[in-house]
């Protein structure tokens, strides 16, 4: 990363959400988000990942539910509700 203009990928946008980066590094970040607004987009992007892991899990009890829910609709079987699930 030059000190001129920061590379803004995942891995340097991980560092400075995680405070990674030095003093300088994050200095040059921050004037680049500021800048971009594509930069800031990904940065926004980043940070909804990042709470969507701090999520706790599903339970186990509620997915069923909601697959038994989607196999009573018209045109949906319990195998296409559960297939859906598991293409992540």
């Amino acid at each position: 990363m030059s000190k001129a203009e920061p590379r803004l990928d995942e891995h340097t946008l991980a560092a400075y959400l995680s405070n990674g980066l030095s003093k300088d590094e994050r200095a040059a970040v921050t004037a680049a988000l500021v800048r971009d607004p594509e930069a800031r987009e990904l940065l926004k992007m980043a940070l909804y990942a990042l709470r969507a892991v701090d999520r706790p899990p599903v339970p186990l009890a509620s997915i069923r539910h909601a697959e038994g829910r989607l196999s009573r609709r018209p045109g949906i079987s319990g195998e296409e509700a559960r297939s859906v699930d598991s293409q992540d």
